[in-house]
């Protein structure tokens, strides 16, 4: 039970950091296109750095985990992140910065691999619950983010800024993050092979959470990605206004992601994960069509409030349904949200610069839609199953 509360509480911290993190660089995009000179096709490839580093430091985490534990990893991993940060601080160039971005999403995938690992052998009573409010932090970071950001990017020399407040935060969990590594783990000491390693690969579930999580977080990241220029270009916003607006869609990620650690288990995973699909899909629908910039506002937050419970709730889903071979299920599930990462930013800058910013936006809709259709069908689908986790 100790370690339960203690590694809530940290890791709600890590989150935290980690949401913080996550927003700065779609917040200064407009800043560095400018500083760098770059297109929107190359701050799409800008924009894949991040998610190459995570698809890589997903792999190496789901191969060593079981060896090295994931408690360890995971602080470790938060090392690594740290000085991909550092790097991103002193670029003055992109190819250092676009190194730098990869180092930090390599610690970070391996960090978020690692926490649903932990999660699932400290075995907490609601899985589903306890994902949901350690990514609330996640999202509370995030709005956070977009607030401090603006004030630096008035000058858009200064848009690093942001990076040496993330720097000094996660050097702080460095050192809080001490009694988590020294959690012991078993598994891997046994010497014994896991012979079900790939069982997950025969559950039908199993593809329809890989494809969603792909379409989800290909539609969170690039949303979150690309909204402050989506703003700044298609609907006339100011820069430092336009810069807020990723801290409204998680906003609405913060809100929906407390409520929904106290409703999932009572509403059913798969029942949430329609309802909050539904809600995203209507409210970004508004935001495409709308000039209106309260409007707007107000459409951004209700698309974060559908988008909040998706992620986590797929994760809990994935770890109840496969009983086999989760560590190789959670890095999968990670390595194909890095890949949905990639699809988007990249496809969104290149539409953006071919045809225009708000046709690469509206590609993000049909991720959505898309979303929407899967989770009708792992509605259809768990009936298999004894009972609804």
């Amino acid at each position: 039970m100790e370690n339960k509360k203690k590694y809530a509480s940290i890791y709600s911290y890590g989150f935290f950091i980690f949401g913080f993190n996550a927003l700065i660089l779609g917040s200064v995009l407009p800043a560095i296109e400018m500083i760098f000179n770059i297109s929107h096709g190359q701050a799409g490839i800008l924009l894949t750095a991040n998610p190459i580093g995570f698809m890589i430091g997903t792999v190496v985490c789901t191969v060593i985990a079981s060896v090295r534990g994931p408690f360890k990893i995971s602080t470790v991993s938060m090392g690594v992140a740290t000085l991909g940060i550092l790097g991103i601080v002193l670029s003055n160039g992109l190819i250092l910065l676009y190194v730098s971005l990869s180092v930090m999403g390599f610690g970070l995938a391996m960090f978020e691999t690692a926490t649903g690992i932990s999660v699932s052998y400290i075995n907490y009573k609601n899985t589903g619950s306890v994902l949901n409010l350690m990514h609330s932090f996640y999202a509370l970071g995030a709005i956070i983010s977009p607030f401090i950001i603006s004030i630096f990017i008035a000058d858009i020399n200064t848009w690093w800024y942001a990076y040496v407040i993330s720097l000094v935060s996660f050097v702080l969990f460095l050192f809080i993050s001490i009694p988590i590594y020294k959690i012991p783990y078993e598994d891997g000491k046994k010497g014994k092979k896991d012979k079900d390693k790939f069982y997950a690969l025969s559950e039908s579930s199993f593809w329809i959470i890989i494809i969603s999580v792909i379409l989800y977080v290909g539609s969170e990241i690039g949303f979150s990605s690309w909204a402050a220029t989506y703003i700044f270009e298609v609907k006339k916003a100011s820069i430092s206004l336009s810069a807020i607006f990723p801290a409204l869609l998680w906003g609405g990620l913060y809100v929906g992601r407390l409520l929904s650690g106290f409703l999932v288990e009572k509403v059913g995973y798969v029942n949430i994960l329609i309802f909050m699909n539904l809600l995203s899909f209507l409210s970004f629908l508004l935001v495409l069509i709308l000039n209106n910039l309260v409007f707007i506002s107000i459409g951004v937050f209700l698309v974060g409030l559908g988008f909040a419970t998706i992620f986590p709730t797929l994760q809990a889903l994935l770890i109840r349904r496969v009983r086999k071979g989760v560590s190789f299920a959670i890095g999968t599930f990670t390595f194909a949200a890095s890949l949905g990462s990639i699809i988007t930013n990249y496809l969104v800058g290149f539409i953006g610069e071919k045809f225009g910013l708000q046709y690469g936006i509206a590609f993000i809709f049909m991720f959505i839609a898309g979303l929407l259709g899967l989770s009708l069908l792992l509605k259809k689908d768990e009936r298999k199953y004894v009972r609804e986790v």
